[in-house]
C-alpha cells in the first residue's frame, strides 16, 4: 500500500511556510491601522469586499448543498425495506476512566433497533470500576452481543485498532463512551453505503446539556458551523471529518487506510482517518438520523482545553495528509483547500482585519469600515442560522445567540485558534487531555428516553 502522508521534512517545510506567512500578514494589517495612507486603505477596503464576497459565496454554496442534500436522504430514505442490504454492524467503543458513563452509555446501545449487531467495548487501562461495570452491564444484554476486552493505556487509536481486529462486521460504528445514540440510527446510517463508493457516514452531534449561555452556544456552533455545513459538504461527498461521537466506517475502507494512527502525535484521530480514506477516493457522506447527544464542556476553561486539542488535532491530520489530498483527484483537492482556508487562511483573516481596525481606530477614532463589516457578517449569520435551526423551534434564542456569539463567542475562539495553531507550529508539546464529564446530564437523558 502506498503511504500518501506526507514526509517530516515536508510538514516541517509547511509549518514554516503557514507560520511565517500568518505572522507577516497579521503585522502588516496592525501596521497598515497604526499608519494610515490612501493606499493602504484602499486595498484593505479590497481585501474586505473580496473577503465579504466570499463569505457570500460560502453561504450560497452551503444554502444549495444542504438542500440538495436533503432531497438526496429523502430519495434514500424512500427505498423499500426489502430492496437495500443489512451487513452486520459491529459498534466500538473505546472507553477510559468512565465509571460515571459507562451503564447509561452501554445500556444506550443493546437499545439499538439494528437487527445484525455486536458491540465491542474497549477498556484502555482504566483505573476506576469502568470495566467491571461495563462487564456486569454486558450481562444484561441477550439480544446484541457485548464484547469487553482490557488493554494498557495506550490511547484512543490503539483502542479502537483492537477493537477493530477483534470485530466480524462488514460496517464497523466508532462512538464515545459518553454519548448516546437514536435507537434508529444504525437503520438509518447502514442505508448511505449501498453507495459502493461511500467508505464512512458522519454522525450529527447535539448537547444534551445546555442550562447555560455558554452551552447554548456551543450548541450553536454545533448546529450552524458544524452540522449544517456538514450536510452542504455530504453531497458531494466530501465530508472532510467524521466525529468521534457518532462514525460509521465500511470495513473495507477502513482496512485498505490502515486503521487509525496510533504512537504518532495526532490528537484528533477521527479527522486524520477521515482525510486518508479521502486520499484512497473514497466518499464520505452525512446521515441526518444519526445522532449522538453528548455532555459538553460547561466552563470556559474546560471549553477551551477541548477546543485546544481538537485546533492542534486538526491541523495535524491536515499536515500529515495535505499532499496526499492534493494528488488524489477533485474531491481531495477540494478538502486541501477548503480545510487550508477554514483553519488557517480564515482565522488569520479575520484576525488581521480585528487587529486593523482597532490600531485604525486608536489612530484615527473611525469605525465606519468596521461597522460595515461588522454588520455585513452579521446579517450572513442570522440568514445562516434561520435555515440552520429551521424547525427545531426556539427561533428567538437562537437569533439572540447569534448576536451574542458575534460580539464575544467567536472572538473568544478565534482568538484561541491563533494561539493553538502558533504553538503547534512552534512544536510546544502537548498531551490528551480528557475531560472530565460527569454523567449528570447524559443519565437525566436516558431517563427520559
Amino acid at each position: 500500500m502506498t503511504d500518501l502522508s506526507a514526509a517530516p521534512s515536508e510538514i516541517k517545510w509547511l509549518k514554516l511556510g503557514f507560520a511565517v506567512t500568518a505572522s507577516v500578514t497579521l503585522l502588516a494589517f496592525a501596521l497598515a491601522g497604526a499608519f494610515p495612507s490612501e493606499f493602504s486603505s484602499q486595498l484593505i477596503k479590497a481585501i474586505i469586499f473580496f473577503y465579504l464576497g466570499m463569505v457570500v459565496l460560502r453561504a450560497l454554496f452551503f444554502f444549495t448543498g444542504t438542500f440538495l442534500q436533503r432531497l438526496e436522504v429523502l430519495r434514500l430514505h424512500r427505498v423499500p425495506d426489502q430492496d437495500f442490504r443489512r451487513p452486520m454492524v459491529s459498534v466500538i467503543m473505546p472507553c477510559y476512566n468512565e465509571e460515571k458513563v459507562i451503564e447509561h452509555s452501554l445500556r444506550n446501545l443493546t437499545e439499538l433497533t439494528y437487527p445484525s449487531l455486536e458491540i465491542i467495548v474497549v477498556n484502555d487501562g482504566s483505573r476506576d470500576r469502568t470495566s467491571m461495570l461495563a462487564r456486569a452491564e454486558a450481562t444484561y444484554s441477550p439480544r446484541i452481543p457485548v464484547t469487553v476486552i482490557d488493554q494498557e493505556n495506550k490511547g484512543k487509536a490503539s483502542a479502537l485498532n483492537l477493537g477493530l481486529l477483534h470485530a466480524q462486521g462488514e460496517v464497523i460504528m466508532c462512538v464515545d463512551a459518553d454519548s448516546r445514540l437514536n435507537a434508529g440510527a444504525v437503520e438509518m446510517a447502514v442505508r448511505q453505503f449501498q453507495d459502493p463508493e461511500v467508505g464512512a457516514v458522519a454522525g450529527f452531534v447535539e448537547i444534551v446539556n445546555q442550562g447555560s449561555v455558554l452551552l447554548l452556544l456551543q450548541q450553536l456552533e454545533y448546529l450552524v458551523g458544524l452540522n449544517f455545513s456538514r450536510r452542504a459538504m455530504s453531497f458531494l461527498g466530501v465530508v472532510p471529518i467524521v466525529p468521534g461521537p457518532a462514525g460509521m466506517f465500511r470495513r473495507k475502507a477502513l482496512m485498505e487506510a490502515g486503521g487509525f494512527i496510533s504512537g504518532k502525535d495526532v490528537f484528533a484521530e477521527d479527522a486524520e482517518l477521515s482525510m486518508r480514506l479521502l486520499t484512497r477516493g473514497w466518499k464520505i457522506k452525512t446521515e441526518d438520523q444519526m445522532i449522538a447527544r453528548t455532555e459538553a464542556p460547561d466552563t470556559h476553561q474546560a471549553l477551551l482545553r477541548q477546543r485546544y486539542r481538537w485546533n492542534r488535532g486538526t491541523y495535524q491530520a491536515l499536515l500529515l495528509n495535505f499532499f496526499g489530498l492534493l494528488g488524489s483527484g477533485w474531491r481531495g483537492r477540494w478538502v486541501a483547500l477548503h480545510l487550508v482556508a477554514e483553519s488557517v487562511v480564515t482565522p488569520v483573516l479575520n484576525f488581521g482585519l480585528i487587529l486593523y481596525f482597532l490600531t485604525f481606530y486608536f489612530t484615527t477614532g473611525s469605525l465606519e469600515m468596521f461597522t460595515m463589516w461588522y454588520f455585513y457578517l452579521l446579517g450572513i449569520d442570522i440568514l445562516t442560522t434561520t435555515l440552520a435551526v429551521h424547525g427545531k423551534g426556539m427561533l428567538p434564542v437562537w437569533l439572540a445567540l447569534t448576536f451574542i456569539n458575534k460580539v464575544y463567542y467567536f472572538y473568544m475562539l478565534l482568538t484561541w485558534r491563533l494561539l493553538s495553531l502558533y504553538e503547534e507550529w512552534l512544536g510546544v508539546n502537548m498531551t490528551w487531555d480528557k475531560l472530565t464529564r460527569e454523567g449528570t446530564a447524559l443519565k437525566e437523558d436516558s431517563a427520559h428516553a
